[in-house]
C-alpha cells in the first residue's frame, strides 16, 4: 500500500495520524511517552492548529493532566511559563493577591478538571462578604 495517502471526503491528503470520521469531523490520535491524545474539529485547518499547540505544549513540558492538576499547580506554572515576561511589580502583586485570596482557599487546592461556576462564585462571595474586600480587589483577583 505504498505510495497511498489517505483522504478527506474533498480529495484533501490528510496528515499522519488524522482521520476523518462518517460525520466528516475530523480527528487526531497519538500516543506520546505512553499517553493518548485525541484531538477533533470540524476543520481541518483548525485541527492543524489544534494539533501544533498541543504538541509544541507537550514538548515544552507545559501540559500535565488536567483531571490531576490543582489550580494553585496551574498558578505557579502560568506564571511561569505565560507570564514570565511581566513587570517585577506586577509579578509581585500577582503572587500576593493569589497567597492572600486563594492559595489557601478550597478553590486553589481543587483539581481544575472539578471547579465549576459555583467554587468562584463562593470564593467571591467570601472574599467580599467575609473579608471584607472591595469590589475592585475581588476584580482583580478574578483577571489573575
Amino acid at each position: 500500500m505504498a505510495g497511498k495517502s489517505r483522504k478527506d471526503h474533498r480529495g484533501r491528503v490528510l496528515p499522519p495520524n488524522v482521520s476523518q470520521k462518517p460525520d466528516r469531523r475530523y480527528i487526531w490520535r497519538k500516543v506520546i511517552d505512553g499517553r493518548q491524545y485525541v484531538l477533533t474539529d470540524n476543520d481541518l485547518n483548525g485541527l492543524k492548529k489544534k494539533i501544533v499547540n498541543k504538541e509544541s505544549e507537550i514538548q515544552n513540558g507545559i501540559y500535565s493532566a488536567p483531571a490531576k492538576i490543582t489550580l494553585n499547580e496551574w498558578f505557579y506554572k502560568w506564571m511561569d511559563v505565560y507570564k514570565s515576561n511581566l513587570k517585577v511589580t506586577t509579578r509581585e502583586n500577582y503572587f500576593t493577591g493569589w497567597k492572600n485570596y486563594v492559595k489557601d482557599s478550597q478553590l486553589g487546592n481543587m483539581q481544575i478538571s472539578k471547579i465549576k461556576r459555583m467554587h468562584l462564585v463562593e470564593l467571591y462571595k467570601e472574599l467580599s462578604e467575609e473579608k471584607g474586600l472591595a469590589t475592585a480587589t475581588v476584580h482583580n483577583v478574578h483577571d489573575v
